[in-house]
C-alpha cells in the first residue's frame, strides 16, 4: 500500500473514532458505528489487496475496542476484520457487475434513489414509532404527523442522492457498506454470545429471543445509517482523491 492510501485510511479511521467517541458521549439509545462507514470508504476508494484490507479492519476492530460501551468489546477484533473482507469481496463483485452495459445498471441514480428512500423511511420509523418513544414520551402519538414527515424527509433524501449520482453510481458503496456492516454486526453478537453469553442472557432473563429482539433492528438501523453516510461521502471524497492524483 502507498504512503498516500495509509494517510488516507488514517484519515478516515480517526474521523470515525471521533465520530463513535462523540456519539458514545451522547449516552443515546442507539450508538452507530461510524469507524464501520469510514473503513468501508477507505476500501471502496483506495481498492486495496484483501491482506491490505483485512489489515484496516484490524486497526479499525482496536479503535471500535477502545472507544466501546459494548457488552464485549474485544469481540471488534473480530468483527470488524469481518467487515472489512466483506466490504472488500462485495466492492470488487459491484465493480465488475457495474462494468456491464446492460440491465438493471442502465438505472442506476433513480435506483440509487429509490433504496436511500426506504432506508431513510425505515429509520425514521423505527427511531420515531418504537424506541424514541420509550426514552421521550413526548414522542409518542401523532403517528400519522410522524409517518408524513417521515415520508417527505425520505423524498427529499431520496431526491437529493439521486441528483449526487446522476452523472455516476455510488449505490454499489452504498450496498456494500449496508452489507459490510451487518456482517460486522451479526458476527460480533455472535463472538459476544460465545465468550459472555451467560451474562447476556442474564440481562434479558435467560431468553434469547428478546436479546435477538433487541440486537437485530439496532445492527440494521446502524447498517442503514452507514450506507447513507457512505452514499453521501463516496462522490466528493472520490473527486478529491482523483484531483490528488493529477
Amino acid at each position: 500500500m502507498k504512503s498516500k492510501d495509509i494517510a488516507i485510511v488514517g484519515i478516515l479511521l480517526a474521523i470515525g473514532a471521533i465520530l463513535r467517541f462523540f456519539l458514545t458521549m451522547l449516552h443515546t439509545p442507539l450508538t452507530p458505528n461510524m469507524i464501520i462507514a469510514f473503513y468501508c470508504l477507505a476500501i471502496i476508494l483506495i481498492r486495496p489487496k484483501i491482506l491490505e484490507a483485512l489489515g484496516i479492519g484490524l486497526v479499525a476492530g482496536a479503535l471500535s475496542m477502545m472507544i466501546s460501551s459494548s457488552m464485549f468489546p474485544p469481540a471488534n477484533l473480530i468483527s470488524e476484520p469481518i467487515g472489512a473482507l466483506v466490504c472488500f469481496v462485495l466492492y470488487a463483485i459491484a465493480v465488475k457487475f457495474s462494468s456491464m452495459k446492460s440491465g438493471i445498471m442502465q438505472f442506476k441514480p433513480q435506483l440509487s434513489g429509490i433504496i436511500i428512500f426506504c432506508m431513510i423511511l425505515y429509520v425514521i420509523g423505527y427511531l420515531s414509532i418504537i424506541t424514541l418513544p420509550q426514552y421521550l414520551p413526548v414522542m409518542a402519538g401523532y403517528l400519522e404527523i410522524k409517518i408524513i414527515i417521515g415520508i417527505i424527509l425520505s423524498a427529499l433524501c431520496g431526491y437529493l442522492t439521486y441528483k449526487t449520482v446522476e452523472k455516476g453510481s455510488a449505490v454499489g458503496a452504498a450496498l456494500v457498506t449496508f452489507l459490510s456492516t451487518l456482517a460486522s454486526g451479526f458476527s460480533f453478537a455472535a463472538v459476544a454470545i460465545f465468550f459472555v453469553g451467560a451474562t447476556v442472557l442474564t440481562k434479558y432473563n435467560g431468553d434469547m429471543m428478546a436479546f435477538v429482539a433487541v440486537f437485530v433492528p439496532i445492527v440494521v438501523v446502524t447498517a442503514v445509517f452507514n450506507a447513507i453516510v457512505v452514499q453521501f461521502l463516496y462522490k466528493p471524497s472520490s473527486r478529491v482523491l482523483l484531483r490528488g492524483q493529477e
